[in-house]
């Protein structure tokens, strides 16, 4: 085997493995896109133990809306500390997705 066929192996084999790699990258970022921000159609959760009362807003896909929420503690998942934070996040392109998804 001459040293160029060699050479010319290495090179494939890099090609196939850029190519992979590649592919795994596009298919992590379309997961990314298609399920970050799917937070907007969880429940808000509240957690601790503590008296104090988080009020913040959560957005209810069914109206495109934020409506104001309160519970104990601390919150995650759909909740948001204020409606602009809210509305920029879920607002507009979830009520398009539910459109096309009912159309």
């Amino acid at each position: 085997m001459s040293i160029k066929h060699c050479q010319f192996i290495r090179a494939r084999c890099f090609e196939m493995r850029s190519f992979y790699i590649f592919v795994l990258l596009i298919s992590l970022f379309g997961f990314e896109m298609g399920y970050g921000n799917s937070v907007c159609h969880l429940d808000a959760t509240f957690f601790g133990w503590c008296r104090k009362i988080k009020s913040g807003f959560t957005y209810i896909a069914s109206a495109n809306k934020c409506r104001r929420i309160s519970g104990q503690c601390d919150a995650r998942d759909n909740f948001f500390i204020d409606k602009a934070s809210c509305e920029s996040t879920c607002k507009t392109k979830y009520y398009l997705e539910i459109i096309e998804r009912d159309t």
